[in-house]
């Protein structure tokens, strides 16, 4: 009779010596090593790779003004949203790493080794360290790409540069977190759907919500505003997403099978931090801020500085000064086809910043505020230009177009007021000052086209800083200097400068000032249209 013998063996447990730690030690860094290189490899992190950088590739390719004219300290903020879908594929790629074993059934055959599941899933912690200096380097390279634009104006924080790779490696936390709480594949899909709401939630909910996902996002129709009239607690939120981090690797090292003795408390600490921090990164905005933000919108002349280009001078905020360069090019488009006296004439432009008190677009501009500012600062009639010079808005030169008409209002009229008045601005006046301001730059002109391919009938208005101040312009007026622009430039220049005291003169209508240019007004309304 012969007895069948059957043993079970059991990995022994990895205490003892100083000799057998530090094999352990090699054995978790060699097992983290090659889950790197899987990771790395990994389609979804491929995939998410792909879809991280293709709108960039996009920008590139069409020539996008955001790409050109970048605001570093708005750039290191923007990075972030796309970087969340590399989030989602290394969530993805951690999450089947861990379930591999169930996936190929074989459990069993490691079930014998000598390394511990608490040992391999601190193997798998460490291999996430690879995609987060994937994710730095990505990070870093969109920047430094940018910081290379001729345009580009600004500077980086270090901190919000630091935020994706930190959001990447605690995706791959939560997917290594999912596939120690359960076995089920469809967990970490529908986990990536649930952050996915959270992002969009703190995106458009209350204000309490803003800090609470893995990035903060601003309101972004008050456009670019200087580094120290934002709020943004990123020190706070960097501490909020390591404490969860920590959290999150504590537990999952715990469930499975690390001691909870030693995981417990230090994952209890890790939470309590991320309700402190959590609470303190959705403080109100202090006072000091408010103050800052009220005086640089109505007052700013003070922290403002000026340069002189040609007969111009241009006066902005420390960290916009060098697109005054831009600035420039628009104001020399318009002033070369002005007379002598006009060209000559002492011209300022101020870069201004208005704070809506809603995101409709019905408040008006503090004129008077600014006149005063302007008078203290001995720079009157002065020209107000926006933060925003190319955003990424589906209107992306609508910025540049509302400069280029308000200085040529200014040049034309010789006067400021023109440029905050609602009144329609008609005539022959009304196609000098939009012809002016259209024709300045390839970029203007293009705004101009695109404003009127999206407008459907009615007037033009040329509004300040996209506000509810500011001129309009009759649809006759605007049509005809669409067909001004397919003329040679240079023939049309001559034109306007020679008969410029005529077209400038608001008694001349507009079919006079069509006849001057050698053109015929619209019948109707338009023919003898004053205002």
């Amino acid at each position: 009779m012969t007895t069948a013998l059957t043993m079970t063996v059991s990995p022994p447990p990895i205490t003892g010596g100083p000799a057998t730690r530090r094999g352990a030690t090699v054995t978790v860094l060699t097992l983290a090593r090659a889950e790197s290189w899987r990771l790395l490899r990994h389609p979804a992190i491929l995939v998410g790779l792909l879809l991280t950088a293709a709108p960039w590739v996009y920008e590139w390719l069409s020539g996008g003004l955001a790409t050109r004219y970048p605001v570093l300290h708005d750039e290191d903020r923007f990075v972030q949203l796309p970087m969340l879908l590399l989030a989602a594929g290394t969530l993805l790629a951690a999450n089947l790493a861990v379930l591999r074993v169930q996936r190929d059934k074989m459990v069993a055959f490691y079930s014998v080794q000598l390394t511990t599941t608490a040992q391999r899933t601190v193997a798998h912690l460490l291999s996430l360290l690879s995609l987060a200096i994937l994710a730095g380097a990505v990070v870093a390279l969109r920047l430094v790409w940018l910081a290379a634009a001729p345009g580009a104006i600004g500077r980086v924080s270090v901190l919000e540069a630091v935020t994706p790779p930190l959001v990447v490696l605690l995706a791959g936390v939560v997917g290594l977190f999912l596939a120690r709480l359960t076995t089920a594949l469809v967990a970490a899909p529908l986990t990536i759907v649930a952050l996915a709401m959270l992002v969009l939630f703190s995106a458009v909910g209350p204000q309490w919500s803003r800090w609470v996902g893995p990035i903060a996002f601003e309101d972004e129709t008050v456009g670019s505003l200087p580094p120290h009239l934002m709020y943004r607690p990123v020190v706070w939120h960097l501490v909020y997403l390591a404490a969860l981090l920590a959290a999150l690797a504590l537990v999952t090292v715990g469930l499975s099978g690390a001691r909870w003795s030693l995981t417990a408390p230090a994952a209890v600490v890790a939470a309590v931090v991320v309700a402190v921090t959590g609470a303190l990164q959705n403080s109100p905005v202090p006072d000091h801020i408010v103050d800052a933000r009220s005086q640089a919108a109505t007052r700013p002349a003070d922290e403002q500085v000026c340069r002189d280009v040609d007969s111009v001078r241009f006066c902005a905020f420390p960290p916009y000064e060098q697109r005054s360069e831009q600035w420039a090019a628009v104001t020399r488009g318009i002033l070369r086809w002005a007379p002598e006296q006009v060209a000559d004439a002492s011209y300022v432009v101020r870069q201004r910043i208005f704070l809506k008190s809603s995101a409709e677009l019905t408040d008006p501009v503090p004129v008077e505020d600014w006149r005063a500012d302007d008078a203290a600062a001995g720079t009157p009639e002065s020209v107000p230009v926006s933060t925003v010079w190319g955003d990424r808005e589906g209107y992306s030169e609508i910025q540049m177009i509302q400069f280029s008409g308000a200085f040529a209002n200014r040049a034309v009229t010789g006067s400021a007021a023109a440029i905050y008045d609602n009144a329609v601005i008609c005539g022959a006046r009304g196609l000098l000052i939009l012809w002016l301001g259209a024709q300045a730059t390839q970029e203007t002109e293009n705004a101009y086209r695109q404003s009127l391919e999206h407008s459907y009938g009615g007037s033009v208005v040329m509004a300040v800083l996209t506000s509810a101040s500011g001129p309009s312009f009759p649809r006759e007026t605007a049509d005809l200097v669409r067909d001004l622009l397919d003329r040679p430039v240079g023939e049309v220049g001559a034109q306007m400068r020679q008969n410029w005291q005529k077209l400038a003169d608001p008694a001349t209508g507009l079919a006079e000032g069509a006849q001057l240019l050698g053109m015929r007004a619209p019948a109707g309304r338009a023919s003898g249209l004053r205002c």
